[in-house]
Formats: C-alpha cells, structure tokens, sequence
C-alpha cells in the first residue's frame, strides 16, 4: 500500500509537469483535450487534461489522473498578461487514494504581493517579489519560453507548501512515433540538480502549438512513462 500511494504521489508530479499549448500564429493560448497513457514500473494510468479560455484571458485547466487505487485531480487557474507572460492566480489539489483524502490549494495576490498556501487545514504565506509559478503555471511558461527562443529556463514554483527551483534544458528537435502518428517535436530535459541520477525527458509536439506528447523518468527505484493517445488543440485532431 505504501508503495501504491508512493506512485500516485509521484505520477500526479510528472503529469503536473506537462500538457500544455501555446498558438504557433500568435502568442495566445489554444484551448485543447488530450488523453494520455502512462506506466508507473509496469502499472497502467490514465489522463485527461482540458484547457478552457474563460475570457478577459483567464484560461483554466483541468486534469484528471486515475488508477485502480484511487484519482487525482487538479486545477489551476492563470492570466495571459501578455504577449509571452503568464500570471497564476488559483491552484487546487485534491486526492483520494485508497480512502485517503488530501487536499491542497494556492492563492496568488499579486497587488499585495502575497501568496498563499494551504494544506488541508494548515496555512502559509509567501512573498512574492518576483515571478512565482504553480506546477501547472510554470510548464505554460515554460513552452512560452521555448517558442520565444529564449536561452534560460529558469523558473520558482510554489509546491507542497516550499518554493522550489525548476530548471529545463532544450536539447534540439526530434521526429517521434505515437499513436498519433509521426510527430514534429522539441526535446526537453529538466535538471535535477538535487539527484544527478534522475533523469527527466520530453517532447513537445511543434505543429500542436507545443503540447505533451512523450515523457519518460527514470531514477535508482522507478520508471515512468508518458504518450498521447488522441487529443484535439482549437478544435482539430491531432495526427
């Protein structure tokens, strides 16, 4: 059992890092629907993840990631500020694993400069001078980044009550098969500065405004993987 609530702990993790879209004409944000497949060391998950504009550029995304041992949902709410900057705004998380509830949120009040933590009945606050992310928040920065060229992928993120440091390399392009179809991507790692022997993969789909088709994790004890079965970005199949 222990085991099991390791994994989902973990796969939430890896699919909180994905699974975003951004406009190849524009700067904008797509609105999307994929599903995914995914092993944890041989056992079978399932995904859906959904990204609604709500006007007045507010977008929303939600996720949904279930096993036989229980789900997890999450979501989080964010503002294109502009052409290439997101602003979080809301973050909640909530789980049921094997009878197990936890729930998680973050508030960001950028006037006061203050943002707030709260797992299930403890709170915390933070100052947010700079730019600080959720772990959704952060991956739609980002793929912004990536389509900007831009040469640091640098980023503080607000998770589990710490504010940590994520921080991604670009390592060039790679023409991938899935199950739909071949796909034009950009691979990516993620430096794990704190465990040299974890390693982090994955690929974005170019021609689809830049969404997560491919991951894989490996370290000392675990294996994840992760691929697109069928998804749909403004409206069109991805192929």
């Amino acid at each position: 059992m222990v085991s099991s609530l390791k994994f989902n702990v973990k796969i939430m993790g890896l699919f909180l890092s994905a699974l975003f879209t951004l406009d190849t004409s524009s700067s904008s944000l797509s609105e999307y629907e994929i599903d995914y497949k995914a092993q944890y060391n041989g056992l079978d998950v399932k995904a859906t993840y959904t990204l609604k504009h709500e006007g007045d550029n507010k977008f929303v995304e939600y996720s949904s990631v279930k096993n036989i041992l229980g789900e997890i949902t999450e979501i989080s709410e964010f503002k294109l500020i502009n052409e290439n900057q997101i602003r979080s705004e809301k973050f909640k998380s909530n789980r049921t694993l094997i009878g197990n509830k936890r729930r998680e949120s973050s508030s960001f009040d950028w006037e006061k400069k203050l943002a707030i933590y709260t797992k299930d009945n403890t709170t915390k606050s933070f100052g947010i001078e700079k730019k600080i992310y959720d772990p959704v928040s952060a991956k739609v920065q980002l793929r912004l980044d990536i389509k900007s060229n831009k040469n640091s992928y640098v980023y503080d993120v607000l998770t589990k009550g710490k504010i940590k440091r994520y921080k991604y390399e670009v390592l060039g392009n790679d023409l991938i098969e899935t199950a739909s179809g071949n796909l034009d991507t950009v691979k990516v790692k993620r430096i794990h500065e704190d465990n040299k022997k974890r390693q982090t993969v994955f690929w974005l789909a170019r021609d689809w405004d830049f969404v997560l088709v491919k991951l894989n994790h490996r370290d000392k004890k675990e294996t994840y993987s992760i691929e697109i079965l069928r998804g749909f970005v403004s409206g069109n199949e991805i192929n």
